[in-house]
């Protein structure tokens, strides 16, 4: 029986293994490697949960209106008292964080 297998640049020491543990010994570029590609697929994971989870930069109208929980009228007299919109096309869009903050100092008056 062999004390040790080479592996792709691994050298595992099976003596010092149990069923929980192994010992494995990596050259620095392997070790290198193994952490940048974790890492890389990490950060991809990340970022495709925040894309996933990410809010629409701007809403329309009646997706702005149930995200505050008023009616569309009720929105629309908002626009036209100063709340914060974005003309696209015969359209108005809103950005929610621009719109929260918007009421929040309409409240603070």
């Amino acid at each position: 029986m062999k004390t040790r297998s080479q592996t792709a640049g691994a050298v595992v020491r099976p003596e010092h293994a149990d069923d929980d543990q192994m010992l494995v010994q990596l050259r620095k570029c392997d070790l290198r490697e193994l952490i940048a590609d974790t890492v890389a697929e990490a950060m991809a994971d990340a970022l495709a949960d925040l894309k996933r989870n990410r809010e629409p930069d701007l809403l329309g109208g009646k997706e702005m209106a149930a995200k505050l929980g008023v009616s569309r009228t009720k929105l629309h007299v908002l626009r036209i008292e100063g709340c914060p919109s974005v003309k696209v096309g015969d359209t108005y869009k809103f950005e929610p964080a621009a719109v929260m903050a918007w009421l929040k100092a309409k409240d603070a008056k």
